[in-house]
């Protein structure tokens, strides 16, 4: 197992974390092979299947629930199946993750951020204007320096934004008349978010509407010339 590893900086989401200790131990194990002078690498193996289904239990990954590490002297027969469904698993948790992700951040345009930014910058100005410890006046700077950053990335999870503004609802609570215009700028910046992702929304393509089937007209029937019915017929 990694030991050096700090655990509880996993991301919360069970098959996110599980693909990273799996791509952690894949590497490892890559090293170990690259590194070793001998030619057993058995138990290098066996350590790499242990680690990754003792991370799925942890996980309650389920896909490997009925999976056991294999004895000594079979793992060469059976490594190469665990990897492929393993490099699947993974596969199919990235592009999950990826639409999930997609969900629940948004993207701004540079307008957006250059807004999203005045906004914070007045914030500033609010925090240096009042009468707060400065410990806590840095403690807050730090968190708008923080929350600056994260509008420039490419994509800003709601969670973050969530977090901040929680962050200085509770400022706000402390005296309300003297931070009132935080709670203003916290309005505009959730309006600006929303905006952001409105339009992301709307650009997003929609699926082409299924085309109308043409009914087939049934064969017409050939009218019957009244000189056929009229024939006489003879005695």
């Amino acid at each position: 197992m990694h030991q050096s590893y700090d655990y509880s900086n996993l991301p919360d989401d069970p098959q996110e974390a599980f693909v990273e200790l799996c791509l952690i131990f894949m590497q490892e194990l890559d090293e170990k092979i690259l590194n070793l002078e001998g030619p057993n690498t058995e138990h290098f193996y066996l350590d790499f299947v242990n680690n990754v289904l003792a991370a799925a239990s942890a996980l309650e990954i389920t896909q490997f629930e009925n999976r056991d590490t294999p004895p000594i002297g079979v793992i060469y027969d059976e490594y190469g199946a665990f990897r492929i469904e393993l490099q699947r698993f993974i596969v199919y948790a990235q592009i999950r993750n990826s639409r999930i992700g997609k969900k629940l951040s948004v993207s701004f345009e540079s307008s957006d951020k250059a807004k999203i930014h005045r906004l914070i910058a007045k914030i500033k100005e609010v925090i240096e204007s009042s009468n707060l410890e400065q410990t806590k006046k840095d403690h807050l700077y730090t968190k708008l320096n923080d929350f600056s950053s994260e509008i420039d990335i490419s994509r800003t999870p709601f969670s973050r934004i969530m977090a901040n503004i929680l962050e200085f609802s509770d400022v706000i609570s402390q005296s309300a008349n003297k931070f009132q215009p935080i709670g203003n700028f916290i309005l505009e910046l959730i309006s600006a978010v929303k905006t952001a992702k409105d339009r992301e929304n709307s650009s997003q393509p929609l699926l082409p509407k299924s085309l109308e089937r043409k009914q087939i007209e049934p064969p017409k029937r050939k009218a019957t010339r009244a000189s056929d019915s009229d024939d006489e017929i003879p005695f």
